[in-house]
């Protein structure tokens, strides 16, 4: 994955992925696994009781950019350390309900993308850029 920030007013810091990466279950990595992510840690949904929401209440948007691969969020205020978000990121579909939401977590302590049981491989380490 390639992250850099291209707007600091607003922040936006867009997210490119390796096209021929795939969670273990065959389906491509893609924004809206990102987009599920802010959805449950973003804090408008109390029922997903998350213990670290670092980031996502900051964010004003994360949406589809050119193509499925590739990632727009977009920021309310400057956040320094966007660079540790979405780590790790998991298949929308753990993050789709509060259940899945909770039953994902416990198993999976420790793992990142590229690790069993949700298989995807990554580019390379993210980038910045001021724009």
């Amino acid at each position: 994955m390639v992250a850099e920030v291209v707007s600091t007013r607003p922040q936006v810091v867009r997210y490119r992925l390796d096209p021929k990466a795939k969670w273990s279950d065959g389906k491509p990595l893609g924004w809206r696994d990102f987009a599920a992510r802010w959805q449950a840690l973003n804090g408008s949904d109390k029922r997903f009781a998350a213990a670290d929401t670092s980031g996502c209440p900051q964010m004003s948007d994360v949406a589809r950019g050119a193509d499925d691969q590739e990632v727009t969020v977009a920021f309310a205020a400057p956040f320094a350390d966007w660079q540790r978000l979405f780590d790790p990121l998991l298949p929308a579909s753990l993050n789709a309900t509060p259940e899945s939401f909770a039953t994902a977590w416990p198993g999976l302590a420790g793992q990142r993308a590229g690790q069993a049981p949700h298989q995807g491989r990554l580019a390379n380490s993210p980038t910045r850029r001021a724009g």
